[in-house]
């Protein structure tokens, strides 16, 4: 039964995930961007609450995160998620129209604290929030070098369909794996005094630390790296406004890591917070970032 479970999901579920997802990509790529935009913020609102699932698990992550917020709220918050997941999804068919009208779609805050760094080894950090891939439109424009560090997916058959969502296609900047392969890239590149862009803000194995006030694991990269080189870690968050279709990237002030990468870690995770509270619909709530069981869930959700 697993052999043939196995070859099922190799062979067939594999293969067919792949397939749609090109028909769906090469289908919002001749539907103009704002009405691909809002076609998949619909399309998400209207089925991604249809999965029981994920409908309770975004419930739960809400009711930790924000414990004294009505069930209306947590649901407004909710839509809004589904919302920006469906305009991301559609988004990256035209980044290279989005890269040719960089300053009708993407205003920059804070570029000068990287431009200053070019040429040297630093540490990007960001969250699960707007559009990763304008993100790397924004980092090419400023002149940075580097690598992003992404989770493959499940699927190892739509890699390339992952990457190209970060703007593979139109970026000079490396995409590599977060494991052990990539950690030796990663490293290699700060060694060449390149920049290293992460998103901590989803659970991985590590250090059990503070995240709105609830001990989740927390990946230790960012800090492990930045230690390691001696080089500044920078604040990069991307903010939606204008129904998706703009975007505003605040790079902060950079700050040198902790010797203790705990610290630094949980300094990352405050900031991380911070963000999100101030936008809340625009972080990907349907990740399990604390680890929650099924009865967890269950008695969490609304």
């Amino acid at each position: 039964m697993f052999k043939k479970n196995k070859f099922i999901k190799t062979h067939i579920r594999y293969p067919l995930e792949v397939f749609f997802a090109q028909a769906l990509f090469a289908i919002f790529k001749i539907i103009p961007l704002k009405a691909a935009s809002n076609f998949g913020a619909r399309l998400a609102r209207t089925f991604g609450p249809m999965s029981g699932k994920y409908r309770r698990l975004v419930s739960a992550n809400l009711k930790i995160a924000f414990p004294k917020s009505t069930q209306k709220w947590r649901t407004d918050i909710a839509m809004g998620a589904w919302d920006m997941f469906g305009r991301m999804i559609t988004e990256p068919a035209h980044f290279k129209h989005i890269q040719k009208n960089f300053d009708k779609y993407i205003t920059v805050k804070g570029g000068d604290f990287v431009k200053k760094l070019n040429g040297k080894p630093f540490v990007v950090f960001t969250f699960h929030g707007g559009n990763a891939g304008i993100g790397m439109i924004a980092m090419e424009k400023l002149g940075v070098r580097g690598s992003v560090m992404y989770r493959p997916p499940n699927n190892p058959k739509s890699d390339d369909i992952v990457i190209r969502s970060y703007g593979s296609e139109i970026t000079d900047i490396k995409f590599i794996p977060t494991d052990l392969n990539g950690a030796k890239l990663a490293m290699q590149d700060l060694q060449n005094g390149r920049a290293v862009i992460v998103a901590p803000d989803h659970r991985v194995r590590g250090a059990k630390l503070k995240f709105f006030g609830r001990v989740c694991d927390t990946p230790m990269g960012p800090a492990a790296l930045a230690r390691r080189f001696n080089c500044p870690l920078v604040p990069m968050r991307i903010v939606r406004s204008d129904c998706g279709l703009k975007n505003t990237i605040t790079f902060y002030k950079p700050f040198l890591p902790d010797a203790d990468d705990n610290i630094t870690m949980q300094k990352i995770n405050d900031i991380t917070e911070q963000w999100i509270r101030e936008v809340p619909a625009q972080w990907f709530w349907v990740h399990n970032r604390w680890g929650l069981k099924k009865d967890e869930v269950a008695a969490l959700a609304d």
